[in-house]
């Protein structure tokens, strides 16, 4: 009866150039190994990381169909350091009981491996982990050096800018084909005349968004709110770039000036600031005061149009999954039940003396906060009509 196995191929962009670390390379050669030694290879699972997908997604999807598979034991693969890249996927195979055909290094490690061949594959899966660290240091070593040259070590660069290989590294430089499209955004947006979603229906109009321009590195697919918004936010386009939340003096070049970016974040904060209306916004006399006396439910109120044309408001109980047959009142009779309620109160003199005095500091601070309301207003006023000039 033929054995079960599944193969494993994995390989990084660097070394796709290399000879015999291609995938179809190691594909080719664990088919040919299973076929000479009267293996069935069931499923073949493929890591290909790169700059764009790093993490090995097919390793965790082969260890679970050996789990879900108990009939498969085998897994073949080119070499050690085609298979592990820490302790902890050595562990998860150990675990399991597999045994691990080594193709190119002539071994098989398994339950009837000796202490010695085990001793010797767990060296070269110490190697293979030391490889990754230091390959790990080279890269933040790497990046360092840019950082302190002013270029932007990521390979994930905003919309207008393209990598371009100067020397031996990757450098942003300016993607005429999209620059225009980042520069009109900051431009509408610093207006204060277009919310996220007006500006984005400005930019679609004007053709500005073309896909097939976009760099094939860019991850841009459409404009939404959220990658416009971080467009808006973006120091890159004025020289600046964020890296692990520090903020570093670029040395790409800028397609705004640092004014225009501060302005457009201007009129973000302000629009932030500024209070969505939600459900029913109009000042009602008796809003929020009332709860309705059969149910206990809460007083909506609401205008209405005569024929004649006159105007009156009206409050009714919301009936909230009750079955209250309160039908609804005018206010104007509300305002005379209140009335007629209040004239039997007496008020004592102190305590007269005392919501005077309460209701004068309320007065001045009312017309403080509206004078300030007001200057804002006559701010923003002279600010448009400037524009509009």
């Amino acid at each position: 009866m033929k054995q079960k196995a599944v193969s494993y191929v994995r390989v990084s962009s660097k070394e796709q150039k290399q000879e015999g670390y291609s995938i179809q390379a190691q594909k080719r050669l664990l088919r040919d190994f299973s076929e000479q030694n009267d293996i069935t290879i069931t499923k073949t699972f493929e890591d290909n990381e790169t700059a764009k997908k790093a993490g090995r997604e097919a390793f965790g999807q082969m260890i679970e169909y050996l789990e879900n598979n108990p009939e498969t034991t085998n897994i073949l693969v080119e070499k050690t350091d085609r298979l592990y890249r820490n302790l902890k996927d050595y562990v998860k195979i150990d675990e399991l009981g597999l045994t691990v055909f080594l193709v190119k290094e002539n071994e098989k490690i398994g339950k009837e491996a000796s202490s010695h061949q085990k001793l010797i594959h767990g060296i070269k899966v110490l190697m293979a982990k030391n490889y990754v660290d230091n390959l790990s240091e080279e890269v933040k070593k790497g990046n360092g050096e840019k950082l302190k040259l002013g270029v932007y070590p990521g390979s994930s660069i905003p919309i207008g800018y393209k990598l371009e290989r100067i020397g031996e590294k990757s450098v942003p430089v300016v993607d005429e084909k999209n620059k225009n499209l980042a520069i009109k955004l900051f431009e509408y947006y610093s207006t204060g005349l277009y919310s996220l979603d007006s500006l984005i229906e400005k930019v679609k109009k004007e053709n500005l968004l073309i896909l097939s321009n976009l760099p094939s590195h860019s991850r841009l697919k459409t404009l939404t709110k959220s990658s416009t918004a971080r467009i808006i936010h973006n120091p890159f386009y004025y020289g600046d770039f964020v890296w692990k939340g520090v903020l570093y003096k670029g040395t790409q070049e800028p397609l705004i000036t640092k004014e225009l970016w501060d302005k457009a974040q201007t009129v973000s904060n302000r629009l932030k600031k500024t209070p969505v209306p939600r459900y029913n916004t109009i000042p009602f006399t008796f809003k929020g005061l009332l709860t309705c006396g059969e149910c206990g439910r809460s007083i909506t109120a609401e205008k209405k149009v005569k024929p004649s044309g006159n105007e009156y408001t009206y409050y009714r109980c919301t009936k909230f999954k009750t079955n209250c047959e309160q039908k609804p009142v005018n206010e104007n009779d509300i305002h005379k039940q209140i009335v007629d309620s209040l004239e039997t109160f007496e008020i004592p003199k102190k305590t007269a003396e005392y919501v005077t005095e309460a209701l004068k500091d309320s007065l001045k601070v009312k017309r403080s906060t509206e004078d300030k309301a007001r200057e804002l207003l006559v701010e923003q006023k002279a600010l448009l009509e400037k524009r509009l000039d």
